[in-house]
């Protein structure tokens, strides 16, 4: 990991970490800034397309968030998007959780409701041409899967204008994701081993 974008942290100003770390050195990301504002910006889209999210925190928290403390070496001009996509994977598990998990065999929209493709910027690519072959999505008349599925694909360009190659792979993740189901409902269990598996499973897929 390379080191030159993140700095140590003193376990004690984070407070009890009940032997969490222990003998391990804590770095932040020095521009860990970046990732709140991503994480914010993420809400005001989620609220504005999708739906109200309550108190939902994600990915934030009040001393450091999650990628700047486990992502430290992250590339300074790539932390935005991977905090934006974070945030976006826990959306879509905790508030999706108990929506009926529905595809259809289409091709993920380029546009939005409006026509319009997001604005991205320059160096945006083609999702319809460099995804050939990624048919299953999930899609509805449903207002809020509707406006997820506008949210993913313009993520899933933006990712794709900073970098196709490993967008692609994220891509593939992702479809296989919701494939197996991930964020398909609520699952009770009567075993912590059978939990265990299951968010092995669940998240370990992305």
């Amino acid at each position: 990991m390379d080191m030159q974008y993140s700095s140590v942290l003193d376990p004690s100003s984070l407070g009890d970490l009940q032997g969490l770390c222990n003998g391990l050195e804590i770095r932040l990301h020095n521009d860990h800034q970046v990732e709140d504002l991503a994480i914010i910006r993420a809400h005001e889209d989620w609220e504005e397309n999708v739906g109200p999210i309550g108190d939902f925190k994600g990915i934030m928290h009040p001393r450091h968030s999650l990628v700047s403390i486990c992502m430290p070496g992250c590339l300074p001009e790539r932390l935005d998007i991977v905090a934006y996509a974070n945030e976006f994977g826990f959306f879509h598990d905790d508030l999706f959780e108990d929506a009926e998990h529905e595809k259809v065999s289409t091709p993920i929209k380029e546009k939005n409701d409006s026509g319009a493709r997001p604005n991205l910027g320059q160096g945006e690519a083609s999702l319809q041409d460099v995804l050939e072959g990624f048919q299953t999505v999930e899609q509805s008349s449903d207002q809020r899967r509707s406006g997820k599925t506008r949210l993913q694909s313009a993520l899933i360009l933006k990712m794709l204008s900073i970098d196709r190659e490993r967008a692609l792979t994220v891509v593939r993740l992702w479809k296989e994701y919701l494939a197996s189901g991930g964020g398909a409902g609520d699952v009770e269990f009567d075993k912590l081993d059978d939990y265990i598996e299951y968010r092995i499973q669940d998240i370990g897929t992305t």
